[in-house]
């Protein structure tokens, strides 16, 4: 089965230059890879990421896990939000009715299906691969770029995004944002415009603020394109955009008139007010850390791995950020000029999109928080599609680089395989380093329980609460609704499955709420 999506290796000149068994070792090598790293992904998340309730999820669960649980849970609930500028996340809260209805409120099964997400976005990466790049007679680069994706999407270098099953979950909302890249294509293709307003509609609905980038970014890239391609007419173009826009200001209609509850925060500062923060930060020399950390940390963790002195990580961060400065450069450099295909445009719409979602972090949150918040690890979900682009755009083929020399069309053909190579070669130690803290992390699951637990005994007692515990700063009477929401109804730690399938977990019927964690 493997080895019929594979195609024997040729040499340039067109000769056969392996032999079938060469062709399959090869194309088996490549499937290794990626089942070898979904699968470590899967175990790891399932054996690592945190079960209790923590952070934003505690105001999910005033606001509409406890409407779902006394009968009143309609429609807007779904769309409920704090303040202006919060995520509504109607697809989080779908997965928390999950869980609710399934797991007991266990929060790990948001972080399982964030795993299944990334798969299903390498699944569809794998579709554009192999319908749209290369050559067959350079088609073992395209696989070979295509297992490094999804070692990229089920990376453990940063373990921050899968021990925190809210951040993994935000892989589901990639399947929208594709579909809708997708389908925005196709319309353009074939003047049909029915699936293309399905898909934009599904995508302002379940993506909220993010759909907005998400259709900017397509609106830029299709001219672009237009431009680039001679073959594409610009005429239908901008029947697309007509469809997309009026589609998303429905929606965004819609938004304006869903419930904002629960107000926790400042109200929003306008857009001037941040754009003067963050021209006092450039004027202190910050801006090259708005370019340098997304792009490091995008392939390399934040601290150096055990192995690694600080020196040495040093110098390999600087030679990772150099390379995809290079590598970014020579991105657009072939973005700009034809052919284009649906792999190539999906590629740099995953370019722009992440250049996007990286400039909203540093006007909204670097602007009043310091450049140093670039460093969040939840932000390397957003940051590792400039990598999954740029592998994206290497699988499709070169008018240009078909016209060189064979020294150096031969140096354009594997260069980029021996970057793969390395990207996943790394992941080794990444893997084994993120294995190494899980002794430490269930230790602090078992500590965050303990303290909830305390709580259902005395919800005054909040003097030692960890910052995730964002109950402990409530309105007393909002902490024992939701205590008690939680132990009457035997949700999340004070379930029994719950704390048969987390063995770290304490025992609530040990009144002391002091069981000694072990590790199975």
């Amino acid at each position: 089965m493997i080895h019929e999506t594979c195609i024997e290796l040729k040499d340039p000149r067109g000769s056969r230059a392996t032999s079938q068994p060469a062709s399959a070792i090869a194309c088996a090598s490549v499937w290794f890879v990626a089942v070898a790293a979904f699968v470590n992904l899967l175990l790891f998340v399932l054996r690592t990421s945190g079960p209790v309730i923590r952070s934003d999820s505690w105001y999910f669960l005033d606001v509409f896990v406890s409407k779902a649980m006394d009968g009143s849970l309609g429609l807007s609930d779904f769309f409920v939000r704090r303040h202006g500028l919060d995520h509504a996340q109607p697809l989080v809260k779908l997965l928390l009715l999950i869980e609710l209805r399934f797991f007991d409120l266990d929060a790990v099964v948001e972080a399982l299906a964030g795993v299944l997400g990334a798969a299903a976005c390498a699944t569809a990466f794998y579709v554009l691969i192999r319908n749209g790049g290369r050559g067959k007679s350079e088609n073992i680069h395209g696989d070979l770029a295509w297992a490094t994706i999804c070692a990229m999407l089920f990376s453990l270098n940063c373990t921050g995004i899968w021990t925190w099953p809210l951040v993994a979950s935000g892989y589901v909302t990639l399947i929208p944002i594709l579909f809708y890249m997708w389908a925005a294509w196709n319309a353009w293709h074939t003047q049909r415009y029915l699936l293309l307003t399905v898909a934009t509609t599904i995508l302002g609905v379940t993506v909220d603020d993010n759909a907005i980038v998400a259709v900017a970014v397509t609106l830029i890239v299709l001219p672009i394109i237009a431009v680039s391609d001679a073959r594409y007419q610009v005429g239908h173009l901008w029947k697309v955009i007509v469809i997309v826009a009026t589609c998303m200001v429905i929606v965004r209609v819609g938004y304006s008139y869903a419930p904002v509850v629960g107000e926790t925060f400042t109200p929003p500062q306008p857009l001037a007010v941040h754009l003067s923060a963050l021209f006092e930060l450039a004027r202190q020399g910050d801006t090259w850390k708005w370019v340098t950390i997304p792009l490091m940390m995008s392939v390399l963790p934040a601290s150096p791995v055990a192995g690694f002195s600080v020196k040495a990580w040093l110098l390999i961060e600087i030679a990772v950020t150099v390379l995809l400065l290079i590598s970014n450069a020579l991105f657009w450099r072939k973005a700009l000029r034809g052919p284009y295909n649906l792999s190539k445009y999906v590629a740099v719409c995953l370019m722009v999109l992440s250049y996007g979602w990286i400039i909203s972090i540093v006007v909204y949150r670097v602007s009043q928080l310091g450049s140093s918040y670039l460093y969040q690890d939840r932000y390397v979900f957003i940051y590792q599609f400039n990598v999954v682009a740029l592998l994206l755009m290497s699988a499709v083929g070169d008018e240009a680089g078909a016209k060189l020399g064979s020294r150096y069309k031969r140096l354009r053909q594997w260069l980029p395989a021996l970057c793969c190579i390395v990207l996943i070669v790394l992941q080794i130690p990444f893997s084994f380093h993120a294995w190494q803290s899980r002794r430490y992390l269930i230790l602090y699951y078992h500590q965050m329980a303990v303290q909830v637990e305390d709580l259902a005994k005395d919800p005054d007692q909040v003097a030692n609460c960890v910052h995730e515990l964002s109950i402990c700063r409530l309105p007393l009477d909002r902490r024992r609704a939701l205590i008690h929401l939680l132990v009457a109804n035997h949700l999340n730690v004070f379930s029994l499955r719950v704390q048969k399938w987390h063995p770290f977990l304490p025992t609530w019927d040990d009144m002391d709420g002091r069981a000694t964690t072990s590790d199975h």
